[in-house]
């Protein structure tokens, strides 16, 4: 799972890090409170996965167990996340990123794009 953060001001998104759960909902949970104890986490922009014809993907399944759980620690916002691997494929692509690096990051720059978009959507709204 790709997460992303942000400044204490909340207006440049970066990237943070790539969280292997193995759909381990207890231990993605852990490491988000985890980063929580350390950065004191305002609100959670979780990843609705979803096909192009809208229809949930297959993992979406996994996301909603994961939400139902981590909603009762923290404030979460569910979004649609359509596109966001793509787009993070395209951005590392053109920042000459390796194929390698693009498999094991691009889950990482996605939350960061998700991430980039909402507080663009939320600074020009203020």
């Amino acid at each position: 799972m790709g997460i992303a953060t942000t400044d204490a001001n909340q207006i440049i998104a970066r990237p943070f890090e790539n969280f292997i759960h193995n759909k381990d909902i207890d231990a993605l949970v852990k490491r988000i409170s985890e980063i929580n104890s350390e950065n004191e986490i305002e609100l959670i922009l979780l990843g609705m996965p979803r096909k192009e014809n809208n229809e949930l993907a297959t993992i979406a399944e996994f996301i909603d167990h994961f939400y139902k759980k981590i909603k009762k620690q923290f404030n979460v916002n569910l979004v649609d996340e359509r596109y966001s691997t793509r787009r993070a494929k395209e951005y590392l692509k053109e920042n000459n990123k390796s194929e390698e690096y693009i498999k094991k990051n691009k889950d990482m720059y996605a939350a960061y794009i998700l991430l980039s978009d909402y507080l663009i959507s939320k600074n020009n709204n203020f």
